[in-house]
Protein backbone atom coordinates (compact mmCIF):
# COMPACT_ATOMS: atom_id res chain seq x y z
CA UNK A 1 0.00 0.00 0.00
CA UNK A 2 1.40 3.47 -0.83
CA UNK A 3 1.96 6.33 1.79
CA UNK A 4 -0.96 8.03 0.96
CA UNK A 5 -2.78 4.90 1.08
CA UNK A 6 -1.75 4.26 4.41
CA UNK A 7 -2.71 7.70 5.85
CA UNK A 8 -6.02 7.73 4.52
CA UNK A 9 -7.02 4.67 5.90
CA UNK A 10 -5.79 6.02 9.38
CA UNK A 11 -7.95 9.18 8.65
CA UNK A 12 -10.58 7.03 7.88
CA UNK A 13 -10.52 5.10 10.38
CA UNK A 14 -10.19 8.18 13.32
CA UNK A 15 -13.22 9.27 11.85
CA UNK A 16 -15.85 6.45 12.33
CA UNK A 17 -13.75 4.64 15.10
CA UNK A 18 -15.32 6.93 17.67
CA UNK A 19 -19.20 6.31 16.48
CA UNK A 20 -21.48 4.91 18.27
CA UNK A 21 -21.85 2.72 15.07
CA UNK A 22 -18.26 1.56 14.79
CA UNK A 23 -18.51 0.74 18.81
CA UNK A 24 -22.03 -1.46 18.14
CA UNK A 25 -20.38 -3.12 15.23
CA UNK A 26 -17.08 -3.92 17.04
CA UNK A 27 -19.14 -5.68 19.40
CA UNK A 28 -21.57 -7.24 17.22
CA UNK A 29 -17.98 -8.93 15.20
CA UNK A 30 -16.75 -10.32 18.92
CA UNK A 31 -20.55 -11.91 19.57
CA UNK A 32 -20.91 -13.42 16.02
CA UNK A 33 -17.19 -15.01 16.12
CA UNK A 34 -18.26 -16.70 19.34
CA UNK A 35 -21.85 -17.72 18.37
CA UNK A 36 -20.76 -19.39 14.74
CA UNK A 37 -17.91 -20.62 16.38
CA UNK A 38 -15.27 -18.37 14.65
CA UNK A 39 -13.23 -18.25 17.13
CA UNK A 40 -10.13 -20.27 15.95
CA UNK A 41 -10.40 -18.54 12.43
CA UNK A 42 -10.47 -15.41 14.21
CA UNK A 43 -6.81 -16.48 16.45
CA UNK A 44 -5.46 -18.29 12.91
CA UNK A 45 -5.81 -14.82 10.84
CA UNK A 46 -5.53 -12.24 13.82
CA UNK A 47 -2.23 -13.08 15.63
CA UNK A 48 -0.15 -13.39 12.43
CA UNK A 49 -1.65 -10.33 11.27
CA UNK A 50 -0.76 -8.49 14.85
CA UNK A 51 2.54 -10.41 14.60
CA UNK A 52 3.24 -8.35 11.37
CA UNK A 53 1.93 -4.94 12.61
CA UNK A 54 4.32 -5.53 15.92
CA UNK A 55 7.12 -2.53 15.69
CA UNK A 56 10.63 -3.45 16.08
CA UNK A 57 11.69 -2.82 20.00
CA UNK A 58 14.26 -0.69 20.79
CA UNK A 59 16.75 -3.76 21.59
CA UNK A 60 15.80 -4.90 18.39
CA UNK A 61 16.80 -1.57 15.85
CA UNK A 62 20.70 -1.01 14.55
CA UNK A 63 22.15 1.94 14.13
CA UNK A 64 21.41 1.37 10.29
CA UNK A 65 17.32 0.63 10.72
CA UNK A 66 17.80 3.48 13.51
CA UNK A 67 18.02 6.42 11.07
CA UNK A 68 15.01 5.00 8.60
CA UNK A 69 12.75 5.13 11.75
CA UNK A 70 11.76 7.90 14.37
CA UNK A 71 11.60 7.62 17.33
CA UNK A 72 7.52 6.81 17.82
CA UNK A 73 8.26 4.18 14.70
CA UNK A 74 10.17 2.14 17.82
CA UNK A 75 8.21 0.27 19.88
CA UNK A 76 7.27 1.55 23.32
CA UNK A 77 6.36 -1.02 26.40
CA UNK A 78 2.35 0.09 26.24
CA UNK A 79 1.03 -3.38 23.97
CA UNK A 80 -0.75 -1.17 21.78
CA UNK A 81 1.93 1.84 21.31
CA UNK A 82 4.07 -1.57 20.29
CA UNK A 83 1.83 -2.00 17.04
CA UNK A 84 2.00 -0.08 14.04
CA UNK A 85 -0.97 2.45 13.76
CA UNK A 86 -2.78 -0.02 11.13
CA UNK A 87 -3.24 -2.78 13.27
CA UNK A 88 -6.24 -1.80 14.34
CA UNK A 89 -7.95 -0.62 11.31
CA UNK A 90 -6.66 -3.57 9.88
CA UNK A 91 -8.14 -6.05 12.59
CA UNK A 92 -11.13 -4.64 12.51
CA UNK A 93 -11.31 -5.33 8.56
CA UNK A 94 -10.20 -8.42 9.03
CA UNK A 95 -12.56 -9.51 11.50
CA UNK A 96 -15.53 -7.87 9.41
CA UNK A 97 -14.48 -10.05 6.66
CA UNK A 98 -14.15 -12.75 9.13
CA UNK A 99 -18.15 -12.59 9.41
CA UNK A 100 -19.27 -11.02 6.78
CA UNK A 101 -21.83 -12.83 6.19
CA UNK A 102 -23.17 -12.97 9.56
CA UNK A 103 -23.19 -8.58 9.79
CA UNK A 104 -25.67 -6.94 8.61
CA UNK A 105 -24.73 -3.75 5.77
CA UNK A 106 -24.46 -0.89 7.79
CA UNK A 107 -22.15 -3.05 10.14
CA UNK A 108 -20.11 -4.51 7.50
CA UNK A 109 -19.43 -0.90 6.31
CA UNK A 110 -18.56 1.01 9.22
CA UNK A 111 -15.88 -1.60 10.06
CA UNK A 112 -14.55 -2.29 6.55
CA UNK A 113 -14.52 2.09 5.92
CA UNK A 114 -10.40 2.74 6.25
CA UNK A 115 -10.43 0.72 3.96
CA UNK A 116 -13.00 1.29 0.98
CA UNK A 117 -11.12 3.30 -1.44
CA UNK A 118 -7.61 1.67 -0.92
CA UNK A 119 -9.33 -2.04 -1.45
CA UNK A 120 -12.70 -1.80 -2.13
CA UNK A 121 -15.09 -4.19 -0.24
CA UNK A 122 -16.79 -5.80 -4.19
CA UNK A 123 -13.00 -6.79 -4.97
CA UNK A 124 -12.35 -9.02 -2.56
CA UNK A 125 -15.81 -11.18 -3.56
Amino acid sequence: MEADGHADVLQRFHSVSDTGAYHVADAAVGMLIERSGRGDARDALGGPLMAMMRLPSPADVDEVTATTLDDAAIAADDEWEALDPMAEPALGALLALLVHDLLSVAQFDVLYEPFALVIPAASLD
